[in-house]
């Protein structure tokens, strides 16, 4: 989820083994990819001599050695700020403001990232009543379709919300289960039956509902508020 404006993210240890095993399973299929690259890197420029033409040149292709050392892939972890842990020769006043503007910052960005799972959530609830309230069966077939993802997607991601609640956010986590006992539902039986259609993107729009009253309050601080230049 967001973290600050330099493009770190912030990781619930809840779901540091979820990934690191995605991580590694991605870096299992670079590698091989870069290594095929390099490996027919040769017959490419050859393809693209003939293709190319007068506008070929030899100088715009690495060799394969060298087009290897232009990627790589990787993952750094790092530890959140603690304000208990700030070691500088300062005075005491001084260490304390700083202390202080830590413990703002880390608390704002906390924030930050609460609300987007918020708003995850609650983009994701709004498609699906918005999809199965135009979904149309006629006689030449059906008007304004929508894909199982409409609610896999859902699906998925009331999954690993309760990973991601770094707030411990029980109101999140209620709406969450008012999802997951009211829209979480088998993608063919809206498409088969108007009743459920009808009646799962009604529950859809007033959870979506109540997620935008409760988000209109969500006071959320600016990332970098309190924070010294």
């Amino acid at each position: 989820m967001p973290w600050d404006d330099n493009g770190d993210r912030v990781l619930p240890a809840a779901a540091y083994m979820d990934h690191t095993e995605k991580m590694r399973e991605l870096s299992n299929r670079f590698t091989p990819a870069v290594e095929a690259l390099a490996r027919d890197s040769g017959k490419l420029v050859e393809e693209a001599k003939v293709r190319l033409g007068g506008p070929f040149r030899p100088a715009d292709y690495p060799a394969p050695d060298e087009l290897s050392s232009k990627f790589s892939f990787g993952t750094k972890v790092m530890p959140l700020p603690d304000a208990g842990d700030f070691r500088v020769s300062l005075g005491d006043e001084e260490k304390e403001r700083i202390k202080r503007q830590i413990t703002a910052a880390v608390e704002a960005s906390l924030q930050v990232a609460s609300r987007d799972l918020w708003q995850r959530l609650y983009e994701a609830v709004t498609h699906l009543a918005e999809r199965l309230q135009a979904y149309q069966g006629t006689e030449e077939g059906v008007e304004y379709p929508f894909r199982d993802s409409v609610i896999t997607n859902l699906v998925k991601l009331v999954d690993i919300l309760p990973k991601l609640n770094v707030t411990a956010d029980l109101e999140l986590e209620r709406l969450a289960a008012q999802v997951r006992a009211s829209l979480l539902v088998d993608p063919q039986e809206p498409r088969k039956s108007e009743s459920v259609r009808t009646e799962t993107a009604k529950a859809a729009a007033i959870i979506a509902q109540r997620m935008a009253g409760y988000m209109a309050g969500y006071s959320v601080p600016a990332p970098n508020e309190g924070m010294a230049a």
